[in-house]
């Protein structure tokens, strides 16, 4: 996995009438959404995936944030989209994809939401240490394991993050977690929900959960056979930017 030292960054594509909100995961940058983006302003939609406040700058800086700045930034970014098209999709993965959801309880005029592997629950040991050690140390390392992010190891090239937690920020992590189950009832949006079957951070039922406890009248849930958490850059990715197409001119 590139190290920190790599340089991430937002990226925006021009485009037409529709557009699409694509936000990163936790510790991660923009280019794991990317490849989504690209598909997708290739047919004519309008991009934006902004580098979230916290990230691509070190964890010392991520530890200093809360989760309702992040929320904040995003909104903005869906503001500003909103402002340039006449209908505005969200898309996210993993903890974008949590705050895809907190996006749809919050602001009008999504026109839908497609969540991939998004972070309502979280399979880690470590959430149940956090509220002792983000006290002792601040940072810990997290595994090189392409495995834990791809089922695909040569898709690995796309995943850039951090190399140690920001326990602090995983601490308000899990605050938009329970924010957002919390507020099912408020999305009413369009949903396009993803999984992978192999994914080792979300388990299986953060997926049901958001099609089962929403209020939207038109949910579909993709599970994906061969993909682990990150959906947007695993092997099975042209699936996931097809679909997200179809049911985008769907909706259109």
């Amino acid at each position: 996995m590139p190290s920190e030292d790599t340089p991430p960054a937002r990226f925006d594509f021009d485009g037409g009438s529709t557009g699409i909100l694509l936000l990163h995961g936790y510790t991660g940058c923009p280019s794991a959404v990317r490849p989504m983006g690209e598909y997708l302003a290739s047919r004519g939609m309008r991009v934006a995936a902004p580098l979230l406040p916290g990230h691509g700058t070190g964890t010392a800086d991520l530890n200093t944030r809360t989760w309702r700045e992040v929320a904040d930034a995003a909104a903005e970014e869906l503001y500003a989209l909103q402002g340039q098209c006449d209908r505005v999709f969200v898309g996210g993965l993993s903890m974008g994809g949590l705050l895809s959801l907190h996006l749809g309880q919050r602001c009008s005029g999504i026109a839908g939401i497609i969540p991939m592997a998004a972070a309502i629950y979280a399979k880690s040991p470590l959430r149940f240490l956090l509220p002792f050690i983000r006290h002792v140390v601040t940072t810990f390392p997290k595994s090189n394991d392409p495995q834990l992010s791809v089922e695909d190891p040569t898709c690995a090239e796309f995943l850039w993050s951090y190399d140690r937690e920001a326990l602090h920020f995983a601490a308000q992590l899990l605050r938009l977690m329970k924010e957002v189950r919390a507020n099912f009832s408020k999305v009413h949006q369009p949903l396009l929900i993803f999984q992978g079957a192999h994914d080792r951070t979300v388990p299986m039922k953060a997926a049901h959960a958001i099609a089962d406890e929403s209020s939207s009248q038109d949910v579909e849930l993709v599970v994906l056979p061969h993909s682990g958490h990150c959906l947007s850059v695993d092997g099975e990715r042209e699936q996931v930017f097809s679909k997200s197409w179809q049911w985008i001119q769907r909706l259109s």
